[in-house]
C-alpha cells in the first residue's frame, strides 16, 4: 500500500483584451487555484490485481475563461468568471487475468467542475453552478490486450480499446449546444520475433473503427454555426526492420 497527498498553487497573469468585442471588458486580472489532491495505490491477489485511487478538490479564484461575443460570433475576449470549485475521482485498475498473456485495464474518471456565483456572459445571466466548459463529469478508459506466441518465433501483441466522454457545455452560456458524450473503439497489433531481432516489425493500428460521428465542437461562424467532429476511422499499417 502506497499513500500521497499534494496541496498545490497555480496562477496565471491578467491581461488586456485586444480584440473588438462589444461585450468584452478592457482588462482581465489574474486567476488563482489551488489544487488538494490524494490517492493511494494497494495491490491485491500476489500482484495480479493493481488498483489505484485518487480525489481531487480544486477553489478556483477569478477564473479567466475565453467567452465567444454573441452580438459577434468571429470575436472572442477573456473574461473572469469569479469563484470555480470542483472535486471528483480518478482510478486506474488493471487485472491480470488467469488466461495467459492477457490484461484488462479500466480508467474511469469523475469530475464536476462548477461556477460558485452568478456571472453575466454577453448580456446573458449564468446561474451558480453551472456546469464548466469541455470538462465532462464521467469518462472512461477500457483496454483488453493480449500478448503471447504464434507460431515458431513470431508473437503477437494486440489490444483493443473503448474510451467514453459524456457531454459537457462548449461554452459557459444558456443556449450553446453540448459537446462530446460519444464512445469510440481502437485496434492495435504488432506482428513481431522474439528471438530475431532482425526480423521486420509489422504494426497496424485502426483508431475509432464504429466510424463514431462524435462532436469535438460547437461554434458559431460568420455563415452560420460550426460543428467539428472526432477523427472518422483510419488504419496506419508499419512494417519496421531493426539493424
Amino acid at each position: 500500500l502506497m499513500s500521497y497527498v499534494t496541496l498545490a498553487k497555480g496562477y496565471r497573469f491578467g491581461g488586456v483584451n485586444l480584440a473588438f468585442a462589444p461585450n468584452a471588458p478592457k482588462t482581465f486580472k489574474s486567476d488563482f487555484l489551488w489544487n488538494l489532491e490524494g490517492g493511494v495505490r494497494t495491490e491485491w491477489f500476489d500482484n495480479s490485481l493493481i488498483a489505484d485511487i485518487s480525489v481531487f478538490g480544486i477553489r478556483w479564484t477569478d477564473a479567466q475563461l475565453s467567452i465567444t461575443d454573441p452580438t459577434l460570433p468571429t470575436s472572442s475576449y477573456v473574461d473572469n468568471v469569479g469563484q470555480v470549485n470542483g472535486k471528483g475521482v480518478e482510478a486506474q485498475f488493471i487485472w491480470l487475468t488467469p488466461l495467459q498473456g492477457v490484461r484488462l485495464t479500466v480508467i474511469p474518471a469523475y469530475a464536476d467542475i462548477r461556477t460558485a456565483a452568478a456571472f453575466k456572459s454577453g448580456g446573458a445571466s449564468i446561474p451558480a453552478g453551472s456546469q464548466w466548459p469541455l470538462a465532462p463529469r464521467f469518462s472512461e478508459s477500457t483496454s483488453l490486450s493480449w500478448s503471447g506466441p504464434l507460431f515458431g518465433s513470431a508473437a503477437l501483441d494486440a489490444s483493443v480499446t473503448h474510451r467514453y466522454m459524456s457531454t459537457a457545455p462548449q461554452q459557459l452560456s444558456n443556449n450553446i449546444a453540448s459537446v462530446f458524450g460519444y464512445s469510440t473503439y481502437d485496434f492495435g497489433m504488432t506482428l513481431k520475433s522474439v528471438s530475431a531481432p532482425n526480423w521486420p516489425e509489422l504494426t497496424i493500428n485502426v483508431n475509432n473503427f464504429t466510424d463514431k460521428r462524435g462532436v469535438s465542437f460547437r461554434n458559431n461562424g460568420t455563415v452560420g454555426p460550426l460543428t467539428g467532429y472526432i477523427e472518422p476511422r483510419y488504419m496506419t499499417a508499419r512494417l519496421s526492420f531493426h539493424f
